[in-house]
């Protein structure tokens, strides 16, 4: 079942594949921002390990990509391992507001702080932010 925190807006909005492997951190992280307003978030569980990254669209308007990196520091500050963050093919017929919460191979180590900060659009198509291998 697709859980809907918040209303649709002309912001973010959030996919997450909460898994039972996640704990609440991420899904207090997502509470907490739609209280503050300005996010919505969908939610639906599924089976699998852990959530270890994060997927956005390569055009993503930068106030949007701004709120982008605030969630995705926010899930760092919650101990979510961001080992991966991604750009959506630009063909793929999603919404620049989107942004979903993944399971990628967790064959690396989180990112930095520090990497994630330095961000300043989402990154190419075919060249994600990769934690070390």
């Amino acid at each position: 079942p697709l859980v809907v925190l918040g209303q649709p807006i002309d912001k973010l909005n959030i996919l997450y594949f909460q898994r039972p492997a996640d704990g609440l951190a991420i899904r207090d992280v997502l509470d907490g921002l739609v209280k503050k307003g300005g996010w919505s978030v969908a939610a639906t569980q599924i089976a699998g390990d852990f959530n270890n990254g994060l997927g956005c669209h390569p055009t993503m308007p930068p106030e949007m990509f701004a709120q982008f990196k605030q969630l995705a520091l926010a899930l760092f500050d919650a101990s979510m391992p961001v080992m991966q963050i991604k750009s959506y093919n630009a063909n793929t017929p999603k919404p620049t507001s989107r942004v979903e919460i993944l399971n990628f191979p967790a064959a690396r180590v989180p990112l930095a702080r520090g990497a994630i900060e330095g961000l300043a659009t989402c990154p190419a198509p075919n060249q994600p932010l990769l934690g070390a291998q």
